[in-house]
Protein backbone atom coordinates (compact mmCIF):
# COMPACT_ATOMS: atom_id res chain seq x y z
CA UNK A 1 0.00 0.00 0.00
CA UNK A 2 1.39 3.22 -1.07
CA UNK A 3 -0.16 5.74 1.91
CA UNK A 4 -2.67 4.39 4.48
CA UNK A 5 -4.01 7.82 4.26
CA UNK A 6 -5.21 7.74 0.61
CA UNK A 7 -8.30 5.90 -0.87
CA UNK A 8 -7.14 2.93 -2.18
CA UNK A 9 -9.02 -0.20 -3.82
CA UNK A 10 -7.63 -3.63 -3.71
CA UNK A 11 -8.88 -6.24 -6.71
CA UNK A 12 -10.09 -9.65 -5.55
CA UNK A 13 -12.00 -12.85 -5.66
CA UNK A 14 -15.43 -11.75 -4.85
CA UNK A 15 -16.80 -13.59 -1.64
CA UNK A 16 -19.43 -15.74 -3.75
CA UNK A 17 -16.28 -17.93 -4.71
CA UNK A 18 -16.85 -17.54 -8.70
CA UNK A 19 -14.02 -17.65 -11.04
CA UNK A 20 -15.12 -14.86 -13.23
CA UNK A 21 -16.27 -12.31 -10.20
CA UNK A 22 -14.39 -9.96 -8.84
CA UNK A 23 -14.79 -6.96 -6.24
CA UNK A 24 -12.82 -3.77 -5.48
CA UNK A 25 -12.44 -3.44 -1.90
CA UNK A 26 -11.82 0.09 -0.53
CA UNK A 27 -10.07 1.05 2.33
CA UNK A 28 -9.17 4.49 3.89
CA UNK A 29 -7.16 5.74 6.50
CA UNK A 30 -6.38 1.85 7.79
CA UNK A 31 -10.38 0.88 7.68
CA UNK A 32 -10.80 -2.44 6.78
CA UNK A 33 -11.81 -3.24 2.98
CA UNK A 34 -14.87 -3.35 2.01
CA UNK A 35 -16.27 -4.00 -1.27
CA UNK A 36 -17.38 -1.64 -2.90
CA UNK A 37 -18.19 -2.34 -6.75
CA UNK A 38 -18.19 -5.90 -8.33
CA UNK A 39 -16.56 -6.52 -11.42
CA UNK A 40 -18.56 -9.57 -13.62
CA UNK A 41 -17.08 -11.47 -16.43
CA UNK A 42 -18.85 -13.12 -18.89
CA UNK A 43 -19.11 -16.65 -17.80
CA UNK A 44 -16.63 -18.96 -19.65
CA UNK A 45 -18.64 -21.35 -20.11
CA UNK A 46 -21.35 -20.04 -21.84
CA UNK A 47 -22.19 -19.89 -25.28
CA UNK A 48 -22.00 -15.99 -25.42
CA UNK A 49 -18.84 -15.70 -24.44
CA UNK A 50 -17.38 -17.41 -27.53
CA UNK A 51 -14.53 -15.29 -29.15
CA UNK A 52 -15.83 -12.33 -26.88
CA UNK A 53 -14.79 -10.70 -24.19
CA UNK A 54 -17.07 -8.77 -22.01
CA UNK A 55 -16.62 -7.39 -18.42
CA UNK A 56 -19.65 -5.05 -16.58
CA UNK A 57 -19.01 -2.87 -12.62
CA UNK A 58 -22.15 -2.90 -10.52
CA UNK A 59 -22.26 -1.43 -6.97
CA UNK A 60 -21.51 -4.41 -4.25
CA UNK A 61 -24.43 -2.75 -2.13
CA UNK A 62 -27.09 -2.66 -4.88
CA UNK A 63 -25.96 -5.55 -7.84
CA UNK A 64 -28.86 -4.15 -9.74
CA UNK A 65 -26.98 -0.76 -10.34
CA UNK A 66 -24.85 -0.92 -13.44
CA UNK A 67 -22.59 1.63 -13.45
CA UNK A 68 -20.33 0.93 -16.92
CA UNK A 69 -19.60 -2.40 -19.09
CA UNK A 70 -16.95 -2.83 -21.93
CA UNK A 71 -17.71 -5.42 -24.81
CA UNK A 72 -15.01 -6.25 -26.93
CA UNK A 73 -14.78 -9.03 -29.79
CA UNK A 74 -11.60 -9.28 -32.23
CA UNK A 75 -11.59 -8.89 -36.11
CA UNK A 76 -11.11 -11.59 -38.42
CA UNK A 77 -8.40 -12.32 -41.12
CA UNK A 78 -9.58 -14.78 -44.03
CA UNK A 79 -6.45 -16.90 -44.67
CA UNK A 80 -5.23 -17.87 -48.13
CA UNK A 81 -6.96 -20.75 -49.76
CA UNK A 82 -3.58 -21.56 -51.43
CA UNK A 83 -3.37 -25.63 -52.09
CA UNK A 84 0.07 -25.52 -49.76
CA UNK A 85 -1.82 -23.80 -46.72
CA UNK A 86 -4.55 -26.40 -47.19
CA UNK A 87 -2.13 -29.08 -47.17
CA UNK A 88 0.30 -27.84 -44.41
CA UNK A 89 -3.59 -27.60 -42.22
CA UNK A 90 -4.15 -31.36 -42.91
CA UNK A 91 -6.53 -30.71 -46.27
CA UNK A 92 -9.15 -28.32 -44.63
CA UNK A 93 -9.54 -24.93 -44.96
CA UNK A 94 -7.08 -22.78 -42.33
CA UNK A 95 -9.68 -21.31 -39.53
CA UNK A 96 -9.78 -17.52 -39.38
CA UNK A 97 -7.05 -15.65 -37.46
CA UNK A 98 -8.01 -13.32 -35.07
CA UNK A 99 -7.22 -9.33 -35.38
CA UNK A 100 -7.00 -8.37 -31.98
CA UNK A 101 -8.35 -4.56 -31.07
CA UNK A 102 -6.10 -2.31 -30.04
CA UNK A 103 -8.57 -0.02 -28.44
CA UNK A 104 -12.32 -0.87 -26.60
CA UNK A 105 -15.31 1.35 -25.31
CA UNK A 106 -16.21 1.75 -22.06
CA UNK A 107 -20.19 2.66 -22.04
CA UNK A 108 -21.36 4.73 -18.97
CA UNK A 109 -24.96 5.00 -17.69
CA UNK A 110 -27.01 7.50 -16.08
CA UNK A 111 -26.34 9.45 -18.25
CA UNK A 112 -25.30 7.50 -20.82
CA UNK A 113 -21.63 8.15 -22.18
CA UNK A 114 -19.10 6.38 -23.87
CA UNK A 115 -15.09 6.59 -23.55
CA UNK A 116 -13.00 5.21 -25.99
CA UNK A 117 -9.60 3.86 -24.86
CA UNK A 118 -7.02 3.91 -27.48
CA UNK A 119 -3.72 2.13 -27.22
CA UNK A 120 -0.47 4.17 -28.55
CA UNK A 121 3.06 2.96 -28.75
CA UNK A 122 6.03 5.29 -29.19
CA UNK A 123 8.61 4.61 -32.02
CA UNK A 124 11.70 5.42 -30.34
CA UNK A 125 11.37 4.43 -26.92
CA UNK A 126 8.68 1.66 -27.91
CA UNK A 127 6.62 2.69 -24.60
CA UNK A 128 3.10 2.00 -24.67
CA UNK A 129 -0.18 3.89 -23.13
CA UNK A 130 -3.75 4.10 -23.46
CA UNK A 131 -5.47 7.51 -23.23
CA UNK A 132 -9.06 8.16 -23.11
CA UNK A 133 -11.27 11.69 -23.07
CA UNK A 134 -14.04 12.92 -20.83
CA UNK A 135 -16.46 15.83 -21.33
CA UNK A 136 -15.65 18.52 -18.68
CA UNK A 137 -19.36 19.13 -18.42
CA UNK A 138 -21.34 16.24 -18.24
CA UNK A 139 -24.66 16.90 -16.86
CA UNK A 140 -27.52 19.73 -17.98
CA UNK A 141 -28.21 22.23 -16.25
CA UNK A 142 -31.67 22.28 -15.03
CA UNK A 143 -34.45 24.17 -16.63
CA UNK A 144 -38.17 24.35 -17.21
CA UNK A 145 -37.68 24.72 -21.12
CA UNK A 146 -39.14 22.15 -22.66
CA UNK A 147 -36.79 23.19 -26.00
CA UNK A 148 -34.10 22.45 -23.48
CA UNK A 149 -34.79 19.20 -22.23
CA UNK A 150 -35.00 18.11 -25.57
CA UNK A 151 -31.10 18.62 -26.34
CA UNK A 152 -28.86 16.05 -25.99
CA UNK A 153 -26.36 15.68 -22.90
CA UNK A 154 -23.43 17.95 -22.94
CA UNK A 155 -21.23 14.84 -22.92
CA UNK A 156 -22.56 14.05 -26.67
CA UNK A 157 -22.12 17.48 -27.53
CA UNK A 158 -19.06 18.04 -29.77
CA UNK A 159 -18.44 21.67 -28.27
CA UNK A 160 -18.69 20.60 -24.93
CA UNK A 161 -14.55 20.59 -23.49
CA UNK A 162 -12.81 17.31 -23.30
CA UNK A 163 -10.68 15.85 -21.01
CA UNK A 164 -7.36 13.98 -21.60
CA UNK A 165 -6.04 11.29 -19.73
CA UNK A 166 -3.23 8.76 -20.48
CA UNK A 167 -2.71 4.73 -18.37
CA UNK A 168 1.42 4.79 -18.73
CA UNK A 169 3.14 1.61 -18.52
CA UNK A 170 5.99 1.96 -15.60
CA UNK A 171 8.92 0.13 -17.51
CA UNK A 172 8.70 -2.58 -20.12
CA UNK A 173 8.73 -5.33 -17.99
CA UNK A 174 6.75 -4.23 -14.89
CA UNK A 175 3.10 -4.70 -14.33
CA UNK A 176 2.70 -0.85 -12.82
CA UNK A 177 0.51 1.91 -14.62
CA UNK A 178 -0.26 5.23 -13.89
CA UNK A 179 -3.07 7.41 -15.30
CA UNK A 180 -2.22 10.81 -15.79
CA UNK A 181 -4.25 13.76 -16.67
CA UNK A 182 -2.74 14.97 -19.59
CA UNK A 183 -4.67 18.20 -20.50
CA UNK A 184 -8.03 19.85 -22.04
CA UNK A 185 -8.96 19.30 -25.80
CA UNK A 186 -9.04 23.54 -25.92
CA UNK A 187 -5.33 24.13 -24.99
CA UNK A 188 -3.45 25.81 -27.50
CA UNK A 189 -0.89 24.04 -29.89
CA UNK A 190 2.37 24.40 -31.08
CA UNK A 191 5.92 25.23 -30.15
CA UNK A 192 5.34 27.77 -27.97
CA UNK A 193 2.22 26.13 -26.28
CA UNK A 194 4.75 23.05 -25.46
CA UNK A 195 7.33 25.31 -24.01
CA UNK A 196 4.93 26.49 -21.23
CA UNK A 197 2.89 23.47 -20.93
CA UNK A 198 1.99 21.97 -17.59
CA UNK A 199 3.63 18.83 -16.59
CA UNK A 200 1.26 15.36 -16.70
CA UNK A 201 -0.69 15.17 -13.35
CA UNK A 202 -1.15 11.65 -11.09
CA UNK A 203 -4.34 10.86 -10.54
CA UNK A 204 -4.41 6.70 -10.34
CA UNK A 205 -1.66 4.29 -9.66
CA UNK A 206 -2.36 0.82 -10.45
CA UNK A 207 0.04 -1.31 -8.73
CA UNK A 208 0.91 -5.17 -9.08
CA UNK A 209 -2.51 -4.78 -11.74
CA UNK A 210 -4.13 -5.64 -8.29
CA UNK A 211 -3.99 -2.46 -6.01
CA UNK A 212 -5.30 0.81 -7.20
CA UNK A 213 -4.82 3.72 -5.49
CA UNK A 214 -6.70 7.08 -5.79
CA UNK A 215 -4.17 10.48 -5.58
CA UNK A 216 -6.88 12.69 -3.75
CA UNK A 217 -4.61 15.48 -3.70
CA UNK A 218 -4.48 15.51 -7.31
CA UNK A 219 -7.50 14.85 -8.32
CA UNK A 220 -9.07 17.47 -6.98
CA UNK A 221 -7.07 19.85 -9.27
CA UNK A 222 -9.05 17.42 -12.65
CA UNK A 223 -11.92 20.39 -13.43
CA UNK A 224 -14.69 18.50 -14.54
CA UNK A 225 -18.19 17.51 -13.53
CA UNK A 226 -18.36 13.72 -13.17
CA UNK A 227 -15.84 12.78 -10.58
CA UNK A 228 -18.05 9.10 -9.95
CA UNK A 229 -17.77 8.48 -13.59
CA UNK A 230 -14.29 9.19 -13.49
CA UNK A 231 -13.55 6.95 -11.12
CA UNK A 232 -15.44 4.66 -12.45
CA UNK A 233 -13.61 4.47 -15.49
CA UNK A 234 -10.53 4.38 -14.13
CA UNK A 235 -11.82 1.40 -12.62
CA UNK A 236 -12.65 -0.34 -15.41
CA UNK A 237 -10.34 0.47 -18.08
CA UNK A 238 -7.56 -0.85 -15.56
CA UNK A 239 -9.68 -3.90 -15.47
CA UNK A 240 -10.15 -4.44 -18.89
CA UNK A 241 -6.39 -3.41 -19.83
CA UNK A 242 -5.11 -6.07 -17.30
CA UNK A 243 -7.16 -8.67 -19.02
CA UNK A 244 -6.55 -7.53 -22.20
CA UNK A 245 -2.78 -6.30 -22.51
CA UNK A 246 -1.20 -8.14 -19.87
CA UNK A 247 -2.60 -11.57 -20.25
CA UNK A 248 -3.15 -14.21 -23.54
CA UNK A 249 -5.72 -12.49 -25.45
CA UNK A 250 -7.19 -15.59 -27.04
CA UNK A 251 -7.73 -16.60 -22.89
CA UNK A 252 -8.88 -13.09 -22.57
CA UNK A 253 -11.71 -13.70 -25.68
CA UNK A 254 -12.42 -16.92 -25.05
CA UNK A 255 -10.42 -18.02 -28.43
CA UNK A 256 -10.56 -21.88 -29.05
CA UNK A 257 -7.55 -23.17 -31.05
CA UNK A 258 -8.84 -26.31 -32.82
CA UNK A 259 -5.30 -26.63 -33.62
CA UNK A 260 -2.13 -25.98 -31.50
CA UNK A 261 0.00 -24.60 -33.24
CA UNK A 262 3.39 -22.16 -33.02
CA UNK A 263 2.89 -18.42 -33.80
CA UNK A 264 -0.86 -19.00 -33.63
CA UNK A 265 -1.36 -15.85 -31.09
CA UNK A 266 -3.32 -13.60 -33.49
CA UNK A 267 -2.66 -10.11 -35.07
CA UNK A 268 -2.71 -6.88 -32.24
CA UNK A 269 -4.31 -4.43 -34.84
CA UNK A 270 -2.54 -4.51 -37.87
CA UNK A 271 0.59 -5.48 -36.20
CA UNK A 272 2.33 -8.92 -36.93
CA UNK A 273 -0.12 -9.61 -39.47
CA UNK A 274 0.67 -11.28 -43.06
CA UNK A 275 2.47 -8.85 -45.48
CA UNK A 276 -0.11 -10.10 -48.10
CA UNK A 277 -3.63 -8.90 -47.92
CA UNK A 278 -6.00 -11.73 -46.72
CA UNK A 279 -9.02 -12.17 -48.71
CA UNK A 280 -11.49 -10.31 -45.99
CA UNK A 281 -11.09 -8.53 -43.05
CA UNK A 282 -13.86 -8.38 -40.68
CA UNK A 283 -13.46 -5.34 -38.09
CA UNK A 284 -13.61 -5.58 -34.59
CA UNK A 285 -16.78 -4.78 -32.41
CA UNK A 286 -16.89 -2.55 -29.53
CA UNK A 287 -19.25 -1.77 -26.99
CA UNK A 288 -22.52 -0.04 -29.06
CA UNK A 289 -23.42 2.92 -27.83
CA UNK A 290 -27.31 3.10 -26.80
CA UNK A 291 -30.00 4.73 -28.63
CA UNK A 292 -29.95 8.66 -28.62
CA UNK A 293 -31.83 10.13 -26.81
CA UNK A 294 -33.82 12.13 -30.41
CA UNK A 295 -33.92 8.75 -31.58
CA UNK A 296 -36.07 7.47 -28.43
CA UNK A 297 -37.97 10.91 -28.87
CA UNK A 298 -38.93 9.59 -32.45
CA UNK A 299 -40.29 6.22 -31.76
CA UNK A 300 -42.42 7.76 -29.46
CA UNK A 301 -45.93 7.68 -30.82
CA UNK A 302 -47.53 11.65 -31.69
CA UNK A 303 -49.38 13.47 -28.16
CA UNK A 304 -53.07 13.06 -28.36
CA UNK A 305 -54.91 16.18 -29.49
CA UNK A 306 -56.50 18.02 -26.63
CA UNK A 307 -60.36 17.55 -26.97
CA UNK A 308 -62.59 19.77 -25.86
CA UNK A 309 -62.21 22.07 -22.06
CA UNK A 310 -59.61 19.64 -21.75
CA UNK A 311 -61.96 16.95 -20.41
CA UNK A 312 -60.15 13.90 -22.66
CA UNK A 313 -57.11 14.95 -21.94
CA UNK A 314 -55.89 12.48 -19.09
CA UNK A 315 -53.53 10.08 -20.53
CA UNK A 316 -54.92 6.37 -20.07
CA UNK A 317 -54.13 3.53 -17.60
CA UNK A 318 -52.95 1.55 -20.87
CA UNK A 319 -51.04 4.76 -22.14
CA UNK A 320 -47.54 4.02 -20.70
CA UNK A 321 -47.65 0.25 -21.18
CA UNK A 322 -48.01 1.02 -25.01
CA UNK A 323 -45.32 3.78 -25.38
CA UNK A 324 -42.88 1.57 -23.29
CA UNK A 325 -43.38 -1.40 -24.66
CA UNK A 326 -41.44 -2.47 -28.25
CA UNK A 327 -43.28 -2.77 -31.54
CA UNK A 328 -44.63 -5.89 -32.36
CA UNK A 329 -42.81 -7.40 -35.33
CA UNK A 330 -44.73 -9.05 -37.55
CA UNK A 331 -42.04 -9.78 -40.20
CA UNK A 332 -39.69 -12.87 -39.91
CA UNK A 333 -36.93 -11.95 -37.12
CA UNK A 334 -33.47 -12.68 -38.41
CA UNK A 335 -30.76 -13.87 -36.21
CA UNK A 336 -27.58 -11.42 -35.57
CA UNK A 337 -25.09 -12.54 -38.15
CA UNK A 338 -22.15 -14.85 -36.56
CA UNK A 339 -18.22 -13.93 -36.56
CA UNK A 340 -16.15 -16.10 -39.24
CA UNK A 341 -14.69 -17.74 -36.67
CA UNK A 342 -18.15 -19.29 -35.32
CA UNK A 343 -19.36 -19.84 -38.91
CA UNK A 344 -15.74 -21.49 -39.78
CA UNK A 345 -16.36 -23.69 -36.69
CA UNK A 346 -19.91 -24.35 -38.09
CA UNK A 347 -18.96 -25.34 -41.50
CA UNK A 348 -15.90 -27.63 -39.90
CA UNK A 349 -18.01 -29.44 -37.67
CA UNK A 350 -20.61 -29.95 -40.75
CA UNK A 351 -17.80 -31.18 -42.82
CA UNK A 352 -16.44 -33.40 -39.98
CA UNK A 353 -20.08 -34.88 -38.94
CA UNK A 354 -20.18 -35.16 -42.84
CA UNK A 355 -16.85 -37.42 -43.10
CA UNK A 356 -17.64 -39.13 -39.75
CA UNK A 357 -21.12 -40.13 -41.69
CA UNK A 358 -19.39 -41.14 -44.84
CA UNK A 359 -16.66 -42.79 -43.15
CA UNK A 360 -19.48 -44.83 -40.70
CA UNK A 361 -21.62 -45.92 -44.17
CA UNK A 362 -17.96 -47.33 -45.65
CA UNK A 363 -17.37 -49.10 -42.29
CA UNK A 364 -21.00 -50.35 -42.16
CA UNK A 365 -20.96 -51.47 -46.16
CA UNK A 366 -17.12 -52.57 -45.02
CA UNK A 367 -18.67 -54.74 -42.36
CA UNK A 368 -21.46 -55.67 -44.23
CA UNK A 369 -18.97 -57.18 -47.24
CA UNK A 370 -17.08 -58.84 -44.54
CA UNK A 371 -20.26 -60.73 -42.98
CA UNK A 372 -21.46 -61.80 -46.83
CA UNK A 373 -17.79 -63.68 -47.10
CA UNK A 374 -18.32 -65.09 -43.65
CA UNK A 375 -21.67 -66.26 -44.56
CA UNK A 376 -20.33 -67.69 -47.69
CA UNK A 377 -17.48 -69.35 -46.44
CA UNK A 378 -19.68 -71.04 -43.54
CA UNK A 379 -21.77 -72.19 -46.19
CA UNK A 380 -18.56 -73.34 -47.57
CA UNK A 381 -17.69 -74.76 -44.93
CA UNK A 382 -20.82 -76.76 -44.13
CA UNK A 383 -21.48 -77.88 -47.66
CA UNK A 384 -17.85 -79.28 -47.56
CA UNK A 385 -17.85 -80.84 -44.14
CA UNK A 386 -21.96 -82.58 -45.63
CA UNK A 387 -20.25 -84.01 -48.38
CA UNK A 388 -17.02 -85.22 -46.63
CA UNK A 389 -19.53 -86.89 -44.02
CA UNK A 390 -21.56 -88.24 -46.65
CA UNK A 391 -18.53 -90.12 -48.06
CA UNK A 392 -17.06 -91.10 -45.05
CA UNK A 393 -20.84 -92.83 -44.49
CA UNK A 394 -20.55 -94.26 -48.19
CA UNK A 395 -16.98 -95.74 -47.73
CA UNK A 396 -17.64 -97.04 -44.16
CA UNK A 397 -20.58 -98.57 -45.92
CA UNK A 398 -18.76 -99.93 -48.64
CA UNK A 399 -15.87 -101.03 -46.20
CA UNK A 400 -18.76 -103.01 -44.61
CA UNK A 401 -19.91 -104.48 -47.54
CA UNK A 402 -16.64 -106.03 -48.55
CA UNK A 403 -15.94 -107.51 -45.14
CA UNK A 404 -19.03 -109.22 -45.22
CA UNK A 405 -18.26 -110.66 -48.53
CA UNK A 406 -15.25 -111.38 -47.83
CA UNK A 407 -16.21 -113.48 -44.40
CA UNK A 408 -19.23 -115.06 -46.88
CA UNK A 409 -16.16 -116.19 -49.26
CA UNK A 410 -14.26 -117.22 -46.74
CA UNK A 411 -17.29 -119.30 -45.11
CA UNK A 412 -17.93 -120.88 -48.51
CA UNK A 413 -14.43 -121.57 -49.23
CA UNK A 414 -14.40 -123.58 -45.71
CA UNK A 415 -17.54 -125.37 -46.60
CA UNK A 416 -15.33 -126.14 -49.78
CA UNK A 417 -12.46 -127.47 -48.61
CA UNK A 418 -14.54 -129.27 -46.10
CA UNK A 419 -17.22 -131.06 -47.93
CA UNK A 420 -15.41 -131.23 -51.26
CA UNK A 421 -17.13 -129.64 -54.53
CA UNK A 422 -20.65 -130.04 -54.87
CA UNK A 423 -21.27 -128.68 -58.21
CA UNK A 424 -21.50 -132.10 -59.19
CA UNK A 425 -24.57 -133.44 -57.21
CA UNK A 426 -26.82 -130.50 -59.19
CA UNK A 427 -29.02 -131.77 -61.90
CA UNK A 428 -28.33 -131.30 -65.07
CA UNK A 429 -30.05 -127.92 -66.52
CA UNK A 430 -33.58 -128.31 -68.57
CA UNK A 431 -32.18 -127.42 -71.99
CA UNK A 432 -34.56 -124.91 -73.75
CA UNK A 433 -37.13 -125.73 -76.52
CA UNK A 434 -36.35 -123.84 -79.30
CA UNK A 435 -39.86 -124.86 -80.69
CA UNK A 436 -42.36 -124.73 -78.27
CA UNK A 437 -45.47 -126.77 -78.74
CA UNK A 438 -48.49 -125.21 -78.67
CA UNK A 439 -50.55 -124.65 -75.60
CA UNK A 440 -53.60 -126.53 -74.96
CA UNK A 441 -56.02 -125.70 -72.13
CA UNK A 442 -56.15 -128.15 -69.50
CA UNK A 443 -53.51 -130.11 -70.35
CA UNK A 444 -50.77 -131.27 -68.62
CA UNK A 445 -47.34 -132.73 -68.98
CA UNK A 446 -47.53 -136.16 -66.51
CA UNK A 447 -44.78 -138.69 -66.50
CA UNK A 448 -45.96 -141.60 -64.72
CA UNK A 449 -42.21 -143.36 -64.94
CA UNK A 450 -40.80 -140.24 -62.80
CA UNK A 451 -42.44 -137.57 -60.81
CA UNK A 452 -40.76 -134.46 -61.43
CA UNK A 453 -38.58 -132.19 -58.68
CA UNK A 454 -37.86 -129.01 -57.81
CA UNK A 455 -34.38 -127.85 -59.01
CA UNK A 456 -32.04 -127.98 -56.09
CA UNK A 457 -29.47 -125.32 -55.19
CA UNK A 458 -25.77 -126.46 -54.40
CA UNK A 459 -26.50 -124.84 -51.57
CA UNK A 460 -29.81 -126.89 -50.43
CA UNK A 461 -27.46 -130.10 -51.91
CA UNK A 462 -24.85 -129.97 -49.92
CA UNK A 463 -27.41 -129.34 -46.57
CA UNK A 464 -28.92 -132.27 -47.83
CA UNK A 465 -25.47 -134.28 -48.06
CA UNK A 466 -24.89 -133.34 -44.25
CA UNK A 467 -28.06 -134.10 -43.40
CA UNK A 468 -27.65 -137.97 -44.64
CA UNK A 469 -24.45 -138.15 -43.25
CA UNK A 470 -25.52 -137.27 -39.29
CA UNK A 471 -28.60 -140.01 -40.03
CA UNK A 472 -26.61 -142.63 -41.09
Amino acid sequence: MLDAALPTFFLKPSADKIKHHESFYFTQHGSDPEAAYALTSVDPASQAARNTYAVALFDSHNPEILYGEVLSKPGWSQPSLSQDEIRRNGGAQPPPQPIFPSEFAIQLYNPDQQVLVKQLSTKWSGSTSYEFSMPQTTFRTPSSSALDRSQNDPGADASTPQINFAWRKEGRLGKDMTCYLTGKSTDPTGKKAKKHREPDIAIAMFTGLKEMTILESNLHRVEMEDYKGLEVVIMLSAAVIRDLFFTNPKEAYHIIDPYSRKNSGGARGRKGSSPLEPSGITPPVMTPQPASQQSQQLQRPPPQPVQANGLYNLPSRTAAKRTSLSPLQTGGQTAPPLDPRSQWEIDAETQRLKAQVEAEAREQKRQAEIRRKQQAEEEARKTRKFLQEEERKTHEAEKERRRRQAEVDKETERLRRQFGDQSGLLPPAHPQQRHSSPHLPNQHRYSPSAPSAPASSPALCISKHIFQQRAA
